[in-house]
């Protein structure tokens, strides 16, 4: 089967098309996963992950490893 100029044309250009589309789908993926891991953002999954097993132990749907951590190494001095 023969393709003609404008078939291959048509063809590039669909290509084209998907190879953006996927350009800009990983970027934003990229993006979503460096924050879903960025030690920095209180909501990554790590922190999530810790903060509500710690809720369960405790509790207390509040509870943070940071504010337990620096309530047990400051005194309550008010």
């Amino acid at each position: 089967m023969k393709l003609t100029d404008k078939q291959m044309l048509m063809m590039l250009s669909a290509g084209g098309l998907l190879l953006w589309y996927l350009k800009n789908k990983t970027v934003e993926v990229v993006s979503e996963v460096g924050q879903a891991i960025n030690p920095v953002n209180p909501d990554n999954i790590f922190s999530e992950g810790v903060d509500s097993i710690g809720g369960a132990i405790s509790g207390d749907d509040g509870w943070s490893l940071g504010v337990w951590i620096y309530e047990a190494t400051h005194d309550e001095a008010y």
